[in-house]
C-alpha cells in the first residue's frame, strides 16, 4: 500500500504574491511544507518544513512516466537546498523505492506494484491540484490546504 500526501507549512505567501511570482520562484520557493510517504509500512517522509510542493507534484508525475515507459529506468527526486534523494527504479511490474534520508539507506527500500504507484501518483496529484484550484477560485487564503500541526 502506498501513502502519498502533503501538508503545507504555516508560513505561506498571499495569493496575490503567488500571481507575481516567476515559474521558478512558483515552483520552488511557494507552498513548501511536508512530504508523507509510506509505502508498505516504511516511511520515506520528509516532515522538514521546507519541501516545495508543487515541484514534487511535477517531479512525481514526470517520474511515474519515465517508470511506465521503461521497465529499467531508474529516477531521482533531489530535494532541493539539500543532498537527500528519494530513489524511484522500476524492476519489471515493481517499482522499488527508497530515501537517501534513511538511516538504514541503501538498504532500507520497498517495493510495490508499477500500477499501484501509477494509480497512487495520480491521485495525490489530482488532490494536490484540487486543492491548488478551490484555493485560487475562492481568494481563501490557503483554506482548503491541509497545514501542518505542531
Amino acid at each position: 500500500m502506498i501513502n502519498i500526501d502533503y501538508a503545507l507549512s504555516s508560513t505561506q505567501l498571499k495569493i496575490r504574491d503567488l500571481a507575481e511570482m516567476d515559474i521558478a520562484s512558483l515552483r520552488y520557493r511557494a507552498l513548501i511544507g511536508d512530504i508523507v510517504l509510506n509505502v508498505n509500512g516504511q516511511d520515506f517522509s520528509a516532515r522538514w518544513g521546507w519541501v516545495p510542493i508543487l515541484d514534487f507534484d511535477l517531479s512525481l508525475l514526470q517520474i511515474q512516466k519515465e517508470l511506465k515507459e521503461s521497465p529499467d529506468a531508474m529516477c531521482l527526486f533531489e530535494f532541493t537546498e539539500s543532498e537527500a534523494t528519494l530513489s524511484f527504479a522500476r524492476d519489471g511490474d515493481q517499482v522499488v523505492i527508497g530515501a537517501s534520508y534513511s538511516p538504514l539507506w541503501p538498504e532500507y527500500r520497498s517495493r510495490n506494484s508499477s500500477r499501484q504507484f501509477d494509480r497512487f501518483t495520480v491521485n495525490y496529484s489530482r488532490t494536490f491540484r484540487k486543492d491548488s484550484l478551490n484555493c485560487w477560485r475562492t481568494g481563501v487564503s490557503w483554506g482548503p490546504f491541509r497545514p501542518m500541526t505542531g
